[in-house]
């Protein structure tokens, strides 16, 4: 499943046997990419045609970042991860024609820009919306609630928010803006960092003190319950990171 790779950390992954069909079997097969310290994976699907709901893709790293796909929409570019990104590749007996081609193929690449990104809420329910604002290469941007400056809503949200800068350098973090509801809606960070630093949980409306990371890499996590506040109530929270 893994072709074309490179020593710069380019390479190719692709389902068994392509470009001809994966089969009709039970199959559950997982490729692991690795970085070397400090940088990202990225991937690209190039091809894209499975059975629809019997056979599945998703992408997983510190925290899953492609649920199972299926289907022949093509998925967008799969968000960077650090050290590890895992593919994984399932498919339930089928009885499709043998003449049917079913196939899918993605290129990857290592690289050491930086790079904000909000994935999914953890849940799968909901999109967090776009968070990450003013991203540079050289590891500045800004990152806020869904609907900046507007209010974040009044749904269930869980949504992380990954931070990478360039090798060598440290992220800090602060917010210039920050009303939550109490008790309601909570930022914490610190529960994926590699080395488990910089940890707090925050609500209510007095602003965090700034922090700074120890290593290029951050995980944020904005968490809402179901709530009932007013609609003219308008909660919402913004930071910038920078690479220092």
């Amino acid at each position: 499943m893994c072709g074309n790779v490179t020593s710069t950390g380019n390479g190719v992954v692709q389902s068994p046997n392509f470009p001809g069909d994966y089969g009709n079997e039970d199959r559950f097969c997982i490729v692991t990419i690795s970085a070397p310290a400090g940088w990202m994976i990225q991937a690209k699907f190039t091809t894209f045609n499975l059975e629809t709901n019997k056979a599945y893709v998703s992408v997983f790293g510190q925290s899953l970042v492609m649920s199972r796909a299926t289907g022949s929409t093509i998925p967008g570019v799969v968000p960077a991860t650090t050290k590890v990104m895992n593919i994984g590749f399932e498919t339930s007996a089928s009885d499709k024609p043998t003449g049917a081609v079913y196939n899918w193929q993605a290129t990857f690449s290592v690289t050491e820009i930086s790079f904000c990104r909000c994935g999914f809420d953890l849940r799968g329910r909901q999109d967090c919306g776009t968070m990450c604002t003013n991203v540079t290469s050289t590891g500045n941007g800004v990152i806020q609630s869904r609907n900046f400056p507007g209010d974040y809503g009044n749904e269930y949200r869980n949504c992380p928010v990954t931070i990478i800068v360039p090798a060598g350098k440290r992220i800090r973090l602060e917010f210039t803006t920050f009303n939550l509801e109490t008790d309601i809606g909570y930022i914490e960070t610190g529960l994926m960092f590699s080395d488990g630093e910089t940890e707090f949980d925050a609500t209510g409306s007095t602003i965090p003190a700034a922090v700074t990371t120890t290593k290029n890499t951050m995980l944020l996590v904005f968490k809402t319950l179901g709530s009932s506040k007013p609609n003219t109530t308008t909660y919402n929270w913004q930071a910038t990171y920078t690479a220092v």
